[in-house]
């Protein structure tokens, strides 16, 4: 049995297609792609995740060649866990497929390195565009990008550059700042900040005489 399913915005998960083949080769999969193509036409703005068994890889690359395909992570860390007997390297795959910026990305990765090469390698041979997330640049607002916020404030906030770059004159330069004078307030420190309003002071509960409610007095 063959089965689509699909993944929609509200990250909510519902069947899309299925079907019933033979065997699971590179034939079956490439008659129920091409069912599923007849049945909902061209995927634009989408992508396939499926294992990473080669007839379906074949299949997509027949079909739906010109749509981005991804790997199952749960599958990847499961087979990194089974494979090379090292949960912890499972555990980093999940951090690194989670991970939002491409700093933690590359972070976690060459901690993977280090703990199994091997696993390490074989991720890289798979292709990390391949179950890592997409940048998030890609889905925002261009009126949300650096870009455009740097050019609505050139006319009126100027750059000061790095702290290499200044100016600094020589009489400024010379001038020792201090800290401001501090006076040590006479008697025992207080060990308990001042209650902001708002705030309960614990064992005391002041009411109100009019409404017999409290924290507006």
């Amino acid at each position: 049995m063959f089965v689509a399913i699909c993944l929609d915005a509200n990250n909510q998960v519902f069947p899309l297609a299925y079907g019933f083949g033979d065997i699971e080769d590179e034939l079956s999969w490439t008659w129920f792609l091409n069912e599923l193509k007849n049945a909902i036409g061209s995927l634009e703005d989408y992508m396939i995740i499926s294992d990473r068994h080669l007839g379906i890889k074949a299949a997509i690359e027949k079909v739906y060649y010109n749509v981005p395909h991804g790997y199952c992570v749960f599958h990847m860390a499961q087979n990194i866990k089974n494979d090379y007997k090292r949960k912890d390297a499972s555990l980093l795959f999940k951090q690194a497929w989670k991970a939002y910026r491409k700093s933690e990305f590359k972070e976690v990765m060459l901690e993977m390195m280090k703990v199994n090469r091997v696993a390490f390698q074989d991720l890289m041979n798979v292709g990390p565009e391949r179950f890592m997330k997409k940048p998030s640049t890609d889905f925002c607002v261009d009126c949300y990008k650096t870009t455009n916020w740097v050019e609505a404030y050139s006319g009126t906030i100027f750059p000061i550059g790095h702290p290499s770059e200044w100016t600094i004159p020589g009489d400024v330069r010379s001038r020792v700042v201090h800290s401001p004078p501090f006076r040590v307030q006479a008697g025992r420190p207080k060990k308990k900040r001042f209650k902001s309003a708002g705030e309960h002071i614990n064992g005391k509960t002041i009411n109100c005489t009019i409404c017999g409610k409290s924290d507006h007095n």
